[in-house]
């Protein structure tokens, strides 16, 4: 089966902690349309996790963003392949932004908005990786659950 690499950012409100960056995939998107989700880019070939994730601001958001660490590791089989996925945690350096113009070959987000954990529950059940690696480093790290307390 065939393997694609990917890295998701849980990007966190500058200001509070609770809220972290939500973005909508397009409705023309393979297997997640239209759905809430967390920015997210594929490994080109030879690149590092590192490398991908701190591509994923300025390339899918017109953000610079800093890469701080893993938060958590995951697969998940699909029709054609296996998806091999990092999160990786950042904290925005704003709260208001514009979402870059289309690039080609590249997913775009057609809207955005700073969220709680509970809003990206229909993103879990038409099953979202990303969404699933967040809320499980939740069971093992109760210093990240102290920071999403009031969902």
């Amino acid at each position: 089966m065939k393997v694609k690499s990917s890295v998701s950012l849980v990007v966190r409100h500058p200001a509070n902690s609770e809220f972290i960056l939500a973005v909508k995939r397009p409705d023309d998107d393979f297997k997640l349309s239209g759905l809430w989700g967390l920015p997210a880019s594929s490994l080109h070939k030879d690149e590092s996790l590192e490398l991908a994730a701190s591509r994923v601001g300025p390339e899918k958001l017109g953000l610079v963003l800093p890469v701080e660490k893993i938060i958590s590791q995951g697969t998940q089989e699909r029709s054609v392949y296996l998806l091999k996925m990092a999160l990786f945690e950042t904290t925005s350096p704003t709260e208001l932004f514009n979402l870059p113009e289309i690039l080609a070959g590249k997913t775009h987000y057609t809207d955005w908005k700073w969220a709680k954990l509970s809003h990206f529950e229909d993103s879990a059940k038409q099953g979202s990786l990303c969404y699933k690696l967040l809320i499980n480093p939740f069971f093992s790290n109760p210093k990240i659950l102290d920071k999403f307390t009031s969902i």
